[in-house]
């Protein structure tokens, strides 16, 4: 099944891991410098202009939050850097929308910043309340390792929103030659990215109820109430169906080419969300819990990340 499959992917993928233990701080700054050249072509092939300057804010934004990283020695501001640099790039791209926006330009474009600012709000929120987080202390360790993973935030940001910059910024060849203000497709992507957000701010709510109760990182246990019941990653599920909704609901004002290119924010957020953010955190659940049966038996019953009903426990052997 497809929720099997992505289980067996993720971690598959956590042998494959790079970070400052298993690679050479050189190889960290290749890969963060290729990123320059590899974004702004990628733009200028696809459209240039408005493309070009949002992958340079993008990363630009990222390479100044790494200089204050290495500044005040800890990285507690970046999911914020991230956020904060998502709605710059929002709002400029609303902005040099040429001629008046459209209702589906508006509405794409507030539904973006509303996700950007909830996110950017809570996550600077929870780092400020518990204090520290294994991934900013594991990034602050080394410089090279700490560099690429700026940058490379930065890049995160200019592919998850390709659809917006597609919709409001894109080349006259992949816009739809007629569109209703209110499209059909508009009304259903939009329905699912409100679907999306509700389960993300929902499983974020109960995790933080949940984590509220011990110390950061000291959880001797897992947390299965709410939408965790269903999903060990349901807050993650909300993301991927967002982004998936909004690139709908984009495509209402696009072609067929411009379709394909909205359709990069799903792909980007799907795949990064299970190869890194959870592929991380299964990681390190595994660690910490993997010799406990009653997790293994957790792992094996509850959905790694779409929700779904948990499978029935198996008989305990006498």
């Amino acid at each position: 099944t497809m929720r099997s499959l992505i289980d067996r992917l993720q971690k598959e993928a956590q042998g494959t891991e790079i970070d400052h233990t298993n690679t050479p701080w050189y190889a960290f700054v290749a890969l963060a410098l290729v990123q320059l050249p590899v974004t702004q072509g990628l733009a200028w092939a696809l459209g240039g202009g408005h493309l070009a300057v949002l992958a340079a804010i993008a990363i630009g934004m990222h390479v100044a939050g790494f200089i204050i990283s290495e500044a005040i020695q800890s990285c507690y501001l970046f999911d914020i850097t991230g956020e904060i640099t998502f709605t710059v790039c929002i709002v400029y791209s609303f902005i040099s929308i040429e001629g008046v926006p459209s209702h589906l330009q508006v509405a794409c474009t507030v539904a973006g910043l509303v996700w950007c600012i909830r996110l950017g709000v809570f996550l600077f929120w929870r780092i400020l309340s518990r204090g520290s987080d294994w991934r900013f202390d594991k990034l602050i360790k080394a410089r090279g390792y700490n560099f690429f993973a700026w940058v490379a935030q930065g890049t995160w940001v200019w592919l998850q929103g390709f659809c917006l910059w597609t919709l409001n910024n894109g080349p006259a060849h992949v816009t739809a030659s007629t569109v209703s203000e209110v499209p059909g497709l508009a009304i259903i992507g939009l329905a699912i990215w409100g679907a999306g957000f509700a389960i993300e701010i929902v499983s974020d709510h109960q995790k933080t109820a949940w984590n509220s109760k011990t110390k950061s990182d000291g959880q001797a246990t897992w947390i299965k109430v709410g939408m965790w019941r269903f999903s060990r990653h349901p807050n993650f599920f909300g993301e991927m169906m967002l982004w998936l909704g909004l690139a709908l609901a984009c495509s209402g004002g696009l072609n067929v080419y411009g379709i394909i290119l909205a359709m990069v924010s799903p792909v980007w957020s799907s795949f990064f969300l299970i190869f890194t953010s959870l592929m991380l955190l299964e990681k390190r659940m595994d660690l910490k819990f993997g010799t406990n049966p009653a997790y293994t038996e957790h792992c094996r019953t509850t959905s790694v990340l779409i929700p779904w009903w948990p499978e029935k426990a198996r008989a305990k052997t006498q």
